[in-house]
């Protein structure tokens, strides 16, 4: 054990700590306590080395989860701390005012979804690493407050993914469906599915042959073992339309490969140079599933018509735009997508809630 010069109230004498047996919150109360009595413990030589050890802690979590989370994590944290290199400050454990100067010049020219993803940075960071949250402040929260209501006053909005609608899956179909092209047929399966389940990129990346359950009919259930919102263990489960199907099938069939649902290979695989499914099959890259959806884009011509391309994000957004317009409630679309609660469903869905809204059905005829 090392020792810390806090006076011990039973002895008089300086307070000594097992810091190998220390975790970050414990840290956190022992730094808050000194601060509050004066002494910057963060300039300890223990203290340093125990925040240095929880952060390699927390950079090993990291590199074991390459998620688009852990990545724009790495990516805000280090953006603040470059700033605080710069101004000569200190990143860890940053004071208040440190952070209120970073989000108070980010504000000048961030959207108020970047100040928000900034705040959680800092603060995951310092929770992580043992060391008092600055974020956690009032100041920052009301600071945040009026820097978002600023923005929205002048206009500032939050741009939604354009829908991949069903009837973007009917063009496709008819252009892709019958194509002796392997990227064609595998791009417009992974988009039926993305489309039917209202997974997320990622999610739809990392469905496996062994996650499929074939019904009598030709259709199947898929579990999803882990996803955004659920990382329980006790998987969610949906369903795959006997066309969904069918074009993961002749996918196969062209591809060369072989459908076994009790195969542990990825479901969609990447596609070599000559046109041909790569032999040792892997998950596709986030990248990947974003090039897809740009190349549906492309071949649909949306842009020509003045709509933002199509992002990872398009088939949730039109999946459930299509179940508001068919009549489904809010709580119905909120399953089917797997959503906490009910919020991104009426973002996603606002204009067609709107329109079968109960004045907009009593004025309707009205001329």
């Amino acid at each position: 054990m090392n020792e810390l010069v806090l006076t011990d109230n039973s002895s008089g004498g300086p307070l000594q700590l097992a810091w190998d047996q220390m975790r970050p919150d414990d840290l956190s109360t022992l730094m808050r306590q000194g601060w509050l009595r004066g002494v910057r413990l963060e300039q300890d030589p223990n203290v340093q080395i125990t925040i240095s050890r929880f952060m390699r802690e927390f950079i090993s979590h990291l590199e074991n989860r390459a998620t688009r989370t852990a990545r724009q994590l790495r990516c805000m944290w280090f953006q603040f701390e470059a700033w605080c290199r710069e101004k000569e400050l200190t990143s860890l454990p940053a004071e208040l005012e440190t952070v209120k100067r970073y989000l108070s010049q980010r504000a000048l020219d961030k959207h108020r979804n970047t100040l928000g993803m900034d705040r959680w940075a800092i603060s995951r960071i310092h929770q992580e690493c043992g060391c008092p949250d600055p974020t956690a402040d009032r100041t920052i929260r009301n600071m945040l407050g009026d820097y978002t209501r600023d923005k929205v006053l002048n206009g500032e909005t939050i741009k939604q993914a354009t829908p991949l609608r069903e009837y973007h899956l009917d063009e496709l179909d008819r252009m892709w469906g019958n194509s002796p092209v392997l990227a064609d047929r595998r791009d417009l399966a992974l988009l039926t599915l993305a489309y039917e389940t209202l997974l997320r990129a990622a999610e739809v990346a990392r469905v496996k042959l062994n996650h499929l359950t074939m019904k009598p009919d030709g259709s199947a259930v898929l579990t999803i073992p882990i996803s955004k919102t659920n990382v329980s263990g006790d998987p969610d489960v949906t369903m795959l339309s006997r066309q969904a199907m069918r074009l993961i099938r002749e996918y196969f069939s062209l591809a060369g490969r072989v459908f076994d649902t009790k195969l542990d290979d990825p479901l969609f695989a990447g596609i070599n140079p000559e046109g041909c499914s790569v032999k040792r099959v892997r998950h596709l890259g986030y990248s990947t599933v974003l090039r897809i959806f740009t190349r549906a884009s492309t071949v649909l011509a949306v842009e020509e018509l003045g709509i933002p391309p199509f992002t990872a994000h398009s088939c949730r957004v039109g999946a459930a735009q299509d179940l508001a317009a068919s009549g489904e409630n809010a709580l119905k679309i909120m399953m089917s997508g797997r959503w906490k609660s009910e919020v991104m469903v009426m973002k996603y869905c606002r204009s067609i809630f709107a329109e079968e809204g109960a004045m907009a059905k009593r004025r309707a005829n009205r001329s």
